[in-house]
């Protein structure tokens, strides 16, 4: 198998959607920082240098993603579900990937050297499907956290990583943006990876924005008006035992410290903070700020 060389430039494998809208310049850089999440995991968890590269960026069909033979015979596929049931993506990596990913985790990442001549037969070990599982729950988050602009979609994985037969193809010619990375280390390649998004949800993306709030409307307190609320000017606050409390007698004295500020509460809660004085031969408090 020969190693694709990366490319800055969208390549078009497969024909081109058709072109409702464009997709914005921001989700070629939305796949890039999924490269390089992908390699900060790889890294942090095996402790190899890898290189992860972003090979390229397609249009395809679910089906044509399910039948692409450089990974149809040899990949480990996993569901992803966007929003909707019904709007449906894949992670798709090379088994050979998986495998030297895993050795690398255990501190020998050789080539798998057995040459089996349907690499498809073999069905995954547990230890397989549970750091597949793991990769791809990894990239539901990135995902999620890294969506370009606007309200991200809830992604969740659809089953256990499996063959090609786990995809169900009841929505097989929906339009996919595909981006297509490349893991490689020092000493050579290690395999690809496939990453599919709905290309109806990119295009609804807004390039660089986040989530756009709704202008808030004034409160409508015309109705509550007439209501009364009591309102408590407090200058001091103190705790007492209760021993001490049943021992208090006409006369005493409960020191209360400095009264140099208030605190007014509407209905027990603090909303201004003060300070006393007086005012008009009258007690009163001054308002200097609102309450955190």
């Amino acid at each position: 198998m020969t190693a694709k060389s990366p490319s800055s430039m969208l390549l078009a494998r497969a024909p081109a959607a058709k072109a409702e809208q464009p997709l914005l310049p921001s989700v070629e850089e939305f796949f890039r920082l999924i490269g390089f999440k992908l390699r900060a995991r790889l890294v942090n968890r095996c402790g190899s240098n890898f290189v992860v590269a972003l090979a390229g960026i397609a249009s395809r069909s679910l089906v044509e993603v399910k039948n692409d033979p450089d990974f149809n015979e040899a990949g480990v596929y996993a569901v992803l579900r966007f929003d909707k049931p019904r709007l449906a993506g894949v992670v798709v990596l090379q088994r050979e990937l998986l495998v030297r990913v895993i050795g690398a985790m255990l501190g020998d990442d050789k080539p798998d050297e057995r040459g089996d001549s349907d690499p498809a037969a073999r069905a995954l070990s547990p230890v397989q499907v549970r750091i597949a599982a793991r990769l791809v729950k990894d990239m539901v988050q990135d995902l999620s956290q890294s969506w370009p602009g606007g309200p991200a979609p809830v992604v969740e994985a659809d089953g256990a990583p499996g063959p090609a037969r786990v995809i169900s193809v009841e929505h097989g010619n929906e339009d996919l943006t595909v981006a297509e990375f490349s893991v490689s280390t020092a000493e050579g390649p290690y395999g690809r990876v496939l990453v599919t998004v709905p290309t109806s949800l990119l295009r609804g993306a807004s390039a660089g924005r986040g989530p756009t709030k709704p202008a808030r409307k004034p409160p409508e307190i015309a109705r509550v008006m007439p209501v009364e609320v009591d309102v408590v000017g407090e200058m001091a606050r103190l705790s007492m035992r209760v021993r001490d409390l049943r021992q208090l007698q006409v006369g005493d004295l409960i020191p209360l410290g400095r009264l140099d500020t208030a605190t007014l509460r509407v209905n027990g809660k603090s909303v201004f903070l003060g300070e006393p004085g007086h005012a008009n031969g009258q007690r009163c408090v001054r308002i200097k700020k609102r309450a955190d």
